[in-house]
């Protein structure tokens, strides 16, 4: 909310925006609310993806935040992975994060396209290593 004010000058009337007034909410505006800890809410299983996946979904800037942060910890999971482990290290991180998905409540919809969306562009970083069978059965379904 910004306060304006009419001042007349030398005859003409001009309009004259000031500063931003502080919000009714006692000085803490809902646009700079802190991010979540990333860290902090993997940490918790399940309870804590799903706070992941409510922030996410309050705006494209923390769901980009959450796709990066999902991104890196399957990419640590993939540095330990090769043809002789079977992948295993990243499967098993990828299957404990769908687990947590079916908790009730979950959004496994937004869920499933965040998983998704991280491990592409962690295929694409890697330059296209990651066997795509590991990951596409996440994809999203396509808009009707």
């Amino acid at each position: 909310m910004h306060i304006a004010r009419l001042l007349l000058v030398s005859g003409c009337l001009l309009h004259v925006r000031a500063t931003a007034a502080p919000p009714a909410s006692g000085g803490k505006d809902k646009q700079t609310a802190p991010s979540l800890d990333l860290e902090a809410a993997w940490k918790k299983g399940a309870a804590g993806f799903g706070e992941m996946l409510t922030y996410a979904a309050k705006s494209a800037k923390n769901e980009e935040q959450v796709i990066v942060f999902v991104q890196s910890k399957f990419a640590a999971q993939w540095k330990l992975s090769s043809t002789n482990n079977g992948y295993r290290p990243l499967r098993d991180a990828i299957s404990k994060t769908i687990e947590w998905t079916k908790t009730p409540g979950m959004d496994a919809a937004r869920a499933n396209k965040i998983l998704h969306e991280a491990l592409s562009r962690l295929d694409k970083a890697s330059e296209d290593s990651i066997p795509d069978f590991l990951y596409n059965w996440l994809q999203p379904a396509a808009a009707e």
